[in-house]
């Protein structure tokens, strides 16, 4: 019984690593750019931090996936805030 038991601890243990492994690489996206960024955002290319900041959380009360949106858009979403303060910085 013992041994049953530590085989299927073995078994959800291998199947959770490589589960968080695959799921790595499919949660990363591509990089935006600075065009696309603006308008998934919905803000012009001159746009202030602030401005991005607002349109960023107007969109995620919307499209979150807690919200009924999905992690696909969230995750566009955040690259497009990124991107754009990024391009501020420099």
């Amino acid at each position: 019984m013992l041994r049953f038991i530590l085989i299927a601890i073995a078994i959800f243990l291998l199947f959770t690593f490589f589960l968080k492994k695959s799921r790595k690489n499919v949660n990363t996206p591509a990089k935006t750019s600075k065009q696309a960024a603006c308008q998934i955002l919905g803000v012009g290319e001159n746009a202030t931090a602030d401005e991005i900041n607002t349109a960023y959380k107007h969109l995620m009360q919307q499209y979150h996936p807690d919200k009924g949106g999905t992690e696909g858009i969230a995750m566009q979403i955040n690259q497009a805030r990124e991107t754009l303060l990024d391009s501020l910085k420099n």
